[in-house]
């Protein structure tokens, strides 16, 4: 990515062009040079030169604004990029164009918004007056009169009627009162025209709406204001709602709640886990609905689990994976995250599921529970990640270990259709053949694994000769690896490489070249790999609500939705609002209240 050649570095921020806007403005002819369609790259105030990876992603490349907006309060959201584009067209601009345009655009505003100017010529003239006075941000009538009085061009703007202008100050009172001047409509028709003016460089005596300052730069996350960032993540939550739930269903047609609602409410669970206030949240009674988590396991259990352990553990899975895979594609297509070859992390993690399980019901499961201790679960995790993207994979129940590697490859293969494989850093719960074969098949060299102390897969001799040079080809039967070790006995950095047993020393596989690496360049790939431990944390902390009991598939499924709204929450973080062009960097907790708002606050608000 360049950096693009107009950053600014001040003392306390750097502005910077991201992404483009574009406005469209309606097709009328004025004395004022208006571009129908206009394009400006959007000036933002970041950080530090990283961010400006996130200001240059947008869905669809670039923010679209179309005049005229459905509702003035749409307004509210634009000052930003409004002052940008008045920033940009800003020039001198003579009163006569001025002027006439203003009273050429009246009767379009006034159009928009069911309004006409009155059938009478000359009151017709004296609104028009009124309204001018209004745009021009001028204080009484006794003003507007003596502007016009002065102008050569008066005849020009109201014809035969301009002399019924100038009339005393208690014919005015009467008009605007016979009119209406205060009507709602009218006033959103002035505001319509006054916006339009200043978006388009006219300098007016105030601007159209507080907050409004000619070529205001956008800044970052917390600095933009509550009213913009609550706007627009809940603009940004319900398009990618909207793209995560095409064509997904939870083995239900026709009830209650459909699959966004049902995730939404996930949500709101998860907002506050306090018990007593978490039945309050639960209940969302925007029409009477409640969803709640039992509701939800009902929901798991009867219309999504099967007649057997495997089957249900299918469904759930697949219903997962294209929940992941709606996103990623949205994340690609869109936003072009996936444009560099994407690294990744693997981890599984162990859940304890000892109650509610009958394993006799569970043909084939879990053939090593004594080994693990009753009823352990393991669940496998992955996470991906490049500079400035970081995704979940998803979640899948381990009920055999022999079938973990096997359900990494099916991860990689949904992370494929989008991207290509970069780093697969993964711990030594993978120091065995086929996940050797599997890295090499999908990263040829860009791989490490972590090896146990005097696994089986080094003899003795090969492990003094490892201990001795530093590095070894070592042998497995026909498979043949490249290894690194050190001593981290006293390393700076041995607390994280280290596990209940204190290792004293690091062993590396990796399909890098022997002779021209050291396990040094490798100790500062393979840390990244504990990104998976943080996601796994973030999973169950920020994202997962308190289950009831232990129920596999409750696990299974919430752990899933909890992963999406991790993806959800990268995706917001690392670029910016399709709406208004927001780098909105929102907390866990925003972007849960983002999901569940952009779900139900319609219902909310009785519309």
């Amino acid at each position: 990515m360049s950096i693009p050649n107009d950053i600014i570095s001040g003392e306390d921020d750097i502005r910077t062009t991201g992404v483009r806007a574009k406005k469209i403005e309606p097709n009328v002819d004025v004395p004022l040079n208006i571009d129908q369609k206009q394009s400006i790259n959007l000036v933002y105030n970041i950080d530090s030169l990283k961010d400006t990876a996130q200001i240059e992603r947008v869905a669809g490349d670039c923010i679209e604004i179309e005049y005229p907006v459905t509702d003035v309060s749409e307004f509210d959201y634009l000052p930003l990029i409004e002052s940008q584009f008045a920033g940009h067209n800003a020039a001198d601009m003579d009163d006569e164009s001025i002027d006439k345009s203003i009273c050429q655009l009246i009767p379009y505003w006034l159009d928009q918004e069911g309004v006409q100017l009155p059938d009478d010529k000359k009151d017709a003239a004296r609104v028009k007056t009124l309204i001018l006075k209004q745009v021009r941000g001028l204080k009484s009538d006794e003003k507007i009169l003596n502007y016009l009085r002065d102008k050569q061009y008066l005849n020009q703007l109201f014809g035969s009627m301009a002399n019924s202008i100038d009339v005393s100050a208690s014919t005015y009172s009467a008009v605007r009162d016979q009119y209406g001047m205060d009507r709602r409509s009218v006033r959103n028709a002035i505001r319509r025209l006054r916006h339009m003016l200043y978006r388009n460089g006219v300098r007016l005596e105030q601007p159209p709406t507080a907050g409004y300052n000619i070529g205001q730069a956008i800044p970052m996350g917390m600095k933009l204001s509550d009213q913009l960032r609550s706007r627009a993540l809940i603009n940004w939550c319900d398009l990618l709602l909207e793209h995560l739930t095409t064509g997904i269903s939870f083995g239900r047609s026709g009830f209650k709640y459909s699959v966004r609602e049902i995730i939404a409410a996930i949500a709101n669970i998860t907002i506050e886990k306090n018990t007593r206030k978490k039945q309050r949240l639960a209940r969302l009674e925007y029409r009477d609905n409640i969803i709640t988590l039992g509701q939800i396991h009902n929901i798991i259990n009867k219309n999504i689990t099967k007649d057997n352990f495997l089957r249900s553990k299918q469904e759930l899975e697949h219903i997962a994976t294209e929940l992941h895979r709606n996103l990623f594609k949205f994340a690609a297509d869109e936003l072009g995250f996936f444009s560099d070859s994407l690294d990744i992390a693997i981890d599984p993690t162990v859940i304890s599921l000892e109650e509610y399980m009958d394993y006799e019901e569970v043909p084939g499961a879990m053939g090593d529970v004594p080994a693990e201790g009753d009823g352990v679960f393991k669940f496998a995790t992955g996470v991906s990640f490049s500079p400035m993207s970081r995704f979940s994979m998803g979640v899948n129940l381990v009920t055999d270990k022999s079938e973990l590697t096997n359900i990494y490859r099916r991860m990689m293969l949904v992370l494929e259709e989008f991207t290509n494989i970069g780093w697969i850093l993964a711990d030594r719960e993978f120091d065995h053949p086929e996940a050797i074969e599997l890295a090499r098949t999908k990263a040829v060299d860009t791989w490490i694994i972590r090896l146990r102390k005097h696994h089986n897969l080094i003899d003795k001799k090969e492990y003094r000769k490892l201990k001795e040079n530093g590095k070894a080809t070592l042998s497995f039967g026909n498979l043949g690896f490249n290894a690194f070790w050190t001593d981290i006995s006293n390393s700076d950095f041995s607390w994280v490489f280290q596990s209940e047993e204190q290792d004293d020393e690091l062993i590396l596989m990796s399909g890098q070249p022997l002779n021209e690496t050291n396990i040094s360049q490798l100790n500062k790939i393979y840390p990244k790999r504990w990104s998976a431990e943080s996601h796994i944390r973030q999973l169950k902390n920020e994202f997962l609500p308190e289950i009831p009991g232990e129920y596999a598939f409750d696990y299974l499924f919430f752990l899933n939705i909890a992963s999406i709204f991790y993806n959800i929450h990268k995706i917001i973080g690392q670029s910016v609002s399709p709406t208004y062009g927001l780098p909105l960097q929102p907390t866990y907790y925003e972007t849960l209240w983002g999901i569940v708002n952009s779900t139900f606050q319609c219902r909310c608000c009785g519309e």
